[in-house]
């Protein structure tokens, strides 16, 4: 199973409060460009879901479109967003939630769009790497690979930066 996990792209800082942050131009174009670099050649493309914030939400479209995913696939990202994936949430109840997705999904691929320091908490416990060794800048995007998903079972194949 691959597990592909993306930060947000880039956010204003203008906004009432931190979940309604929505994406400057460079965090689209940023997004776009590592998706359509490092994804579009992947035979099947992954479902994508995403934290509930708008950053998340735009960058989690954002994906889709470039994967060419149906409009409903879009829909579903908007209407079923992960707590778990907030930047406040517990790397261990995620990778809980990550785990019983693959138990459900079997053969399916899964694309988590989140934030720091969440993500950069995910590689490393999921790969069992040295923490803070391995930064998650604005669009970056780590995909990790691996029979199950449990802390240090799973291999960090590529951290793809803008």
């Amino acid at each position: 199973m691959r597990l592909f996990i993306l930060r947000h792209g880039q956010a204003s800082y203008q906004a009432p409060s931190d979940a309604e942050r929505e994406l400057t131009e460079r965090g689209r174009l940023e997004t776009e460009i590592i998706i359509r670099e490092h994804l579009v050649q992947l035979n099947h493309p992954p479902v994508i879901v995403s934290s509930p914030y708008v950053r998340a939400q735009q960058t989690a479209q954002i994906a889709a479109e470039q994967l060419g995913l149906a409009s409903q696939s879009i829909e579903a990202i908007k209407r079923a967003p992960w707590q778990e994936l907030r930047s406040e949430s517990s790397p261990e109840r995620t990778i809980t939630r990550i785990g019983e997705w693959f138990e459900h999904n079997p053969g399916r691929d899964l694309l988590c769009v989140s934030h720091q320091p969440l993500v950069g908490q995910l590689i490393n416990i999921l790969a069992d790497l040295i923490p803070g060794r391995h930064m998650m800048g604005t669009s970056a995007l780590a995909c990790l690979e691996g029979e199950d998903c449990l802390p240090a079972c799973m291999d960090l194949l590529a951290l793809h930066q803008p």
